[in-house]
């Protein structure tokens, strides 16, 4: 409950802020920006629960691209909006050996707010805060349940980690929503273009992306346990390109 008042709280404070200083005069000419980011973002994998030392969900690096568009509010602040492409993967791994899974692509749509401070000088900083959405298909739960067991990673190469009961749950939502502040800088390369780069951690809202559940593991003779979870929160660092319209 806390952490969920948190986001709340920074998405109310930042509105207030914000649009405290937007300017509602038709006269004047409002700036049109259009831009690109790309870089990686970084995945958490999260354990709850393992009694198998070793075995882990590693935090995973995948690439996503944006294109933006802006819109000038007031002299520093823009409305913001956004396409974008974002791949999540999996990582579960034992020791050296490993098993990276690839989930897929998905797409997903932003609206925002950018405010951009020290507007004189070439380099500004700026605090931005954006409402992602992603949609997906739904996708099915995945039971195991095999005495003989299922092969999950090679463990060495005498001994392999064989799951006998567990599951493998992918979110059943189909829609995502992300809460997600950034802070960065603008440095001014023309009158035109801009260079920008820019820090963003993604809350997912909503259901985590997907949970590892094995209730019965076995490496050699012995059996074992794992519980973990990748959320779907995100790190990120994005370089981008910007250009005036007007």
């Amino acid at each position: 409950m806390l952490e969920m008042d948190t986001k709340y709280i920074i998405l109310t404070l930042f509105l207030i802020f914000g649009f405290g200083e937007i300017d509602l005069s038709a006269q004047s000419q409002k700036e049109v920006i259009l831009g690109i980011e790309l870089g990686p973002a970084m995945q958490f994998g999260n354990i709850d629960q393992s009694n198998l030392q070793g075995l882990t969900l590693k935090n995973t690096l995948n690439p996503q691209i944006r294109f933006n568009g802006y819109l000038e509010l007031s002299d520093n602040l823009r409305l913001k909006t956004g396409l974008g492409l974002m791949t999540y993967s999996t990582n579960l791994a034992f020791g050296e050996f490993s098993d990276p899974v690839l989930i897929r692509e998905v797409a997903n749509i932003s609206l925002g707010l950018e405010k951009e401070f020290l507007s004189n000088r070439k380099l500004r900083p700026f605090l931005g805060l954006d409402i992602f959405v992603q949609s997906r298909p739904k996708m099915n739960k995945v039971e195991f349940d095999s005495s003989e067991g299922i092969k999950l990673i090679p463990a060495s190469e005498t001994q392999d980690i064989l799951v006998n009961q567990g599951t493998v749950t992918v979110s059943s939502s189909s829609v995502f929503l992300y809460l997600t502040p950034s802070v960065g800088f603008n440095y001014q390369l023309s009158n035109k273009i801009l260079a920008s780069l820019s820090g963003t951690y993604g809350w997912n809202l909503t259901d985590p992306l997907i949970i590892f559940d094995y209730s019965t593991l076995t490496l050699g003779e012995r059996s074992y346990s794992f519980k973990g979870s990748y959320s779907g929160d995100f790190l990120s660092v994005l370089v981008g390109l910007k250009y005036r319209l007007r």
